[in-house]
């Protein structure tokens, strides 16, 4: 079988059943049963309801259409984030999830770049995000810029911008797609998100999000929100894939997740040997070598246990 670059389309020339989530908010994701997205209240929402609502829904609607016991979770940074915080709130829910395989997890985030850890102290920047909830779009200038500076596949702008904007190694970008990936990412959220990675940022925590004292105890029945209990996942299906270039999910952090976890792992892969960044799992020209034989592998170790 031939292996491409594109994961989804592998894995139905496979023969998966493959299925695409779409966090709320997005640009595919943005209708409400009772409200527009135009509404601030649309945007009141951050990783937290993610792990609570869509991801238990987003499971249960797969299994009732493909009438299987379980699914396997395919995860990338905050797409990885999101399952380990519902493996933690919902262990008894560990069987649905056969298996989940981690690329590029970010939990708590420590030993990030200090400008990220710089913007998230910025004095009253969350209280201002807060008080005018709503849409996160971000500015489509960097979108004009990357693709100026990469006319020219070799120039230094080039190299630096797609490091910077992307967290894509230039060395393992497909230029001839620059102009898809640049459309579409990074996509909009809510400000309220935005605040909550921030909060993680700051408080070196995979937390709940903070509220402050007084309803912070209404909500939690405590001062301070709580962290996900990362040692209450029993699911013992968990595949972790990262790289020691990466400047979001960092060794150090993959560590501490590790030592949190009691389970014993599926599968535990660093890409150590060539340099890989955090966008790489996804869009790299190399993929095919490094991330979906494996993926491939994983799939059907599990489907032959």
């Amino acid at each position: 079988m031939y292996i491409s670059n594109n994961l989804a389309f592998v894995l139905i020339d496979a023969g998966f059943d493959v299925w695409l989530m779409n966090t709320r908010g997005n640009s595919y994701s943005n209708r409400h049963v009772n409200m527009s997205d135009s509404d601030s209240e649309f945007w009141k929402f951050s990783y937290d309801e993610m792990i609570k609502y869509d991801t238990p829904a987003i499971i249960n609607h797969v299994l009732r259409w493909t009438k299987r016991d379980s699914v396997g979770w395919i995860g990338h940074s905050q797409g990885a984030m999101i399952m380990f915080g519902f493996l933690a709130e919902f262990p008894e829910q560990s069987s649905k999830i056969k298996p989940f395989i981690a690329m590029a997890p970010v939990a708590r985030l420590k030993d990030t770049p200090a400008s990220l850890k710089f913007i998230s102290k910025i004095p009253l920047l969350p209280q201002f995000l807060l008080w005018f909830p709503g849409e996160y779009r971000p500015s489509k200038v960097w979108l004009v810029l990357v693709l100026f500076a990469c006319s020219y596949e070799s120039t230094y702008w080039c190299r630096h911008l797609v490091y910077f904007f992307l967290g894509q190694r230039y060395e393992q970008l497909d230029f001839s797609r620059l102009g898809i990936y640049v459309v579409r990412f990074p996509d909009r959220t809510s400000r309220q998100n935005l605040v909550h990675y921030g909060q993680n940022l700051r408080d070196e925590r995979f937390a709940k999000f903070d509220w402050g004292p007084s309803k912070n105890m209404q909500l939690y029945n405590s001062t301070k929100s709580p962290e996900y209990p990362l040692e209450r996942i029993e699911n013992d299906y968990i595949a972790l894939m990262y790289s020691s270039d990466d400047p979001l999910a960092t060794e150090p952090d993959i560590e501490n997740l590790k030592m949190q976890l009691r389970v014993r792992l599926m599968d535990d892969d660093s890409i150590t040997h060539i340099p890989w960044g955090h966008r790489d799992f996804l869009w790299s020209k190399k993929s095919r070598f490094f991330v979906v034989p494996k993926i491939l592998h994983l799939l059907w170790k599990v489907n032959n246990r």
